[in-house]
């Protein structure tokens, strides 16, 4: 997909660190500057399960989120879920796995006031997280947390039983209340931002923020420019603060487009390098992969493929799942019909017909009116079979033609109208 041109652009600095205590990096982390997408993912589960978890989250997300839009993005995140889902309930050494997720999503499209009317803004800035991984803004030299955390201790201090300075060092701060792929839907938080050059956003693990505090962080920010410089110096203190767990940074400085000469490419991972190469060795090293790869086909390589192959193969599997395993009620030339899929769809998946009535629009009760226009969902076609059974049961009769008395004696011939059914 090519990026819409917009009047901002993100300039990034990304860094990830096992920590000193755990024996291998579950977290994982994107940039996608094609969809101007920015994520970070903190797995957690059994063997191996938080690394995998984590991985799919950002690999689904990836592939899902298409159209640069908040609804998009929802519904990203929900395929997500679904997925990691169904691969931890079909294979035992993954099960329970999981992963927190926080992504920001430049859209190229103005922020709704309160009115619901557009804004001088030009762009907005979505934000969204599950679990307990972050975003904060940097903005005139104050440092504000963005996201919700889902957190036991987060629950604590919304409901005024300890303190952030108490959450800090609670012993049960690392347990979140919310992740992906543990329940068969989750709830993200979201929120918008009006991003102005000069901004930065960052996102984190709670490796991070468990070992570095608000001000130190703060102080990070504002002292170091380059977005690469301050991520890798924020893992740094975390590891100098105890490294108890695994640390991921994602930092977004918000430019002018003119600022930024070239196109960013796409990372993902859970460790960068530690210094970007210069377009000289870049070229260079362009030129020696291509040779390589000319003459030199391994079991490595051919390996690699398949797993490419049997990721895509199951995000799009789970994509077309999703999209069709529901039902819903709704009207088709006012008529109220039965569908299959999400209303409205999914990606390239539209609903399809699966049951007629001969209920029509005006007979049907005020009170289903709005659903039916929306699209009643319902989880299986039993039950949407009952939502179409009560609207029979409710709905209003047709209204009898009256015959004018007369002194001359009239017959009438009554007529029976056979009763509706869904066919």
């Amino acid at each position: 997909m090519t990026p819409p041109a917009l009047p901002i652009l993100i300039k990034t600095g990304a860094a990830s660190d096992v920590g000193l205590r755990r024996q291998i990096n579950q977290d994982y982390f994107g940039i996608f500057p094609a969809r101007h997408l920015y994520l970070v993912a903190d797995g957690m589960g059994g063997h191996q399960g938080g690394e995998v978890a984590s991985r799919l989250a950002v690999d689904t997300l990836d592939l899902a989120y298409q159209n640069l839009s908040t609804d998009s993005l929802i519904d990203a995140i929900a395929v997500a879920n679904h997925r990691i889902r169904n691969d931890g309930n079909l294979n035992a050494n993954l099960r329970g796995m999981g992963t927190t997720l926080v992504a920001v999503a430049l859209l190229p499209v103005p922020v709704a006031d309160d009115d619901g009317e557009p804004s001088d803004a030009s762009q907005s800035l979505v934000i969204t997280n599950v679990g307990d991984s972050r975003c904060y803004a940097f903005r005139h030299d104050a440092l504000v947390q963005l996201t919700e955390d889902h957190s036991v201790v987060a629950d604590l201090v919304r409901e005024g039983q300890i303190t952030p300075e108490e959450a800090e060092v609670h012993p049960q701060r690392n347990i979140v209340t919310r992740v992906l792929g543990i329940y068969e839907t989750v709830e993200a938080y979201v929120c918008v931002e009006v991003p102005v050059p000069g901004d930065r956003y960052l996102l984190c693990s709670d490796g991070l923020f468990n070992e570095v505090s608000h001000d130190q962080i703060t102080a990070v920010l504002r002292r170091l420019a380059d977005p690469q410089e301050a991520a890798e110096e924020l893992i740094r203190m975390a590891n100098a603060g105890g490294g108890r767990d695994n640390i991921t940074v994602v930092l977004l400085d918000v430019l002018d487009a003119e600022e930024i000469p070239e196109t960013i490419p796409p990372v993902a991972g859970a460790i960068v390098p530690d210094k970007a190469p210069t377009p000289r060795q870049q070229r260079r090293a362009n030129r020696r992969a291509a040779r390589s790869l000319r003459s030199r086909f391994t079991w490595r390589t051919a390996l690699f493929l398949l797993l490419l192959i049997a990721v895509v193969g199951g995000a799009i599997a789970t994509i077309q799942w999703y999209g069709t395993s529901t039902y819903f009620v709704g009207f088709q030339d006012d008529n109220v019909v039965i569908y299959q899929g999400r209303p409205g769809g999914l990606l390239w998946i539209d609903p399809t017909l699966v049951e007629r009535t001969t209920i029509n629009r005006r007979s049907v009760p005020p009170t289903y009116l709005e659903s039916l226009t929306a699209g009643n969902e319902q989880s299986s076609l039993d039950a949407a079979r009952q939502v179409v059974a009560n609207i029979k049961r409710d709905r209003i009769p047709a209204r009898r033609a009256t015959t004018p008395t007369t002194n001359t004696p009239t017959t009438t011939t009554p007529t029976t109208t056979p009763p509706a059914t869904a066919n």
